[in-house]
């Protein structure tokens, strides 16, 4: 199971290289911080805006459906960071 920060980065990571970008042209693309896209493609960033989501998707060129499909993550295969699991 695969933490959602995780699954984030390793989707950003297949699609950049799918599109031949580096990171710092997904971050000149997003106009985000490098620090920023380094953060999140080393899955660091627990938790980001979905502001900043939407400024990498635009910087990809996909939308919300074609990075979210597969199983990658499908909600089986994403490790629970609730605190109050049952």
């Amino acid at each position: 199971m695969k933490k959602l920060s995780e699954a984030i980065a390793e989707r950003l990571k297949s699609l950049m290289e799918e599109k031949g970008q580096s990171p710092t042209q997904l971050a000149q693309k997003s106009r985000l911080a490098a620090k920023t896209v380094s953060n999140i493609l080393a899955a660091k960033s627990e938790k980001f805006c979905l502001t900043t989501l939407n400024k990498i998707l635009k910087g990809l060129g996909v939308t919300y459906e074609e990075f979210f499909q597969g199983e990658l993550f499908a909600l089986e295969n994403l490790e629970d960071t609730r605190w109050d699991k049952e």
